[in-house]
């Protein structure tokens, strides 16, 4: 792809194939912190050229990104001590990052000033009311109809997690032709609805775990909605130590977080009954 860059001090044009930051990185010498502060800088200034007062970086599931996950590499440190010297300069760039609950503390471990640099919002799941209005709204617009029995099942069901309000309508709306449709619809369908959402959804996270890893799983998924370390050891009868590097592990992946000393719960709701249907 041939593709003009605006705003460098080389005024480049050249063919570009894979990364362009990695690219870029490449262009400029000098230690890799420094490269990306001048590629911050002259971006800038392109920026300020287009008659932009800034930019805001949006990242989602930033809380896979976390330093020393590969020897030798520390992209968190590198971001934002990069950042932070620029903004330190006047530019007006904006680091917007979500993910789950491990997001925060890994950016903490990297640089100890993030705790100065972010604005931390809890944001969660949808309340009752919300997931209501998420659903019946949209569908007012569309011309279609769920009966309120139906709407509050579905709000039971997906616990206020925003995908699966998402999908369970757009699932029904998919498979049944009707304007109008009611609970005892989505009974007929729900077999089917769950073995899609199973296959397209569940599974490609589950299987992110190696099998000493499932088989914790589905030893949590027993205990229910809380897990208490004590008693998963008690249950699963490995090693102390070993279980806490499985469980690290698992939060790394973001399949469970801790909620307490000793305490973890399911990252994504209906994975513990996903858990047991499959086990």
């Amino acid at each position: 792809m041939r593709k003009p860059l605006i705003g460098f001090k080389e005024r480049y044009k050249e063919e570009i194939d894979g990364d362009i930051i990695s690219i870029l990185i490449q262009k400029y010498k000098g230690p890799l912190g420094d490269r990306l502060e001048a590629i911050l800088r002259d971006v800038y200034n392109a920026i300020l050229e287009a008659g932009y007062n800034g930019l805001v970086l949006l990242y989602d599931e930033f809380h896979f990104i976390e330093d020393g996950k590969v020897n030798d590499n520390y992209p968190l440190s590198l971001l934002l001590e990069s950042l932070s010297h620029v903004q330190q300069e006047g530019l007006r760039y904006y680091l917007v990052l979500s993910g789950l609950p491990p997001l925060f503390p890994n950016l903490v471990k990297a640089k100890t000033y993030a705790e100065r640099m972010f604005s931390v919002k809890n944001i969660g799941n949808l309340s009752k009311d919300a997931s209501f209005k998420a659903i019946k709204l949209p569908l007012e617009d569309a011309g279609i109809n769920f009966t309120d029995e139906l709407i509050n099942t579905i709000v039971e069901e997906a616990q206020g997690y925003p995908y699966f309000l998402q999908f369970y309508p757009y699932y029904l709306i998919q498979n049944i032709p009707k304007k109008r449709i009611t609970l005892k619809d989505f009974k007929e369908m729900y077999p089917l609805l769950l073995k899609e959402l199973n296959e397209s959804f569940f599974m490609g996270r589950f299987n992110r775990a190696p099998d000493g890893e499932q088989k914790i799983l589905f030893e949590m998924a027993k205990l229910g909605s809380e897990i208490k370390f004590s008693e998963l050891r008690e249950k699963a009868k490995i090693d102390k130590n070993y279980l806490n590097q499985i469980l690290i592990s698992l939060i790394e992946k973001g399949l469970i977080f801790r909620i307490g000393r000793g305490k973890y719960k399911f990252t994504l709701p209906l994975f513990e009954k996903f858990l047991l249907r499959k086990g």
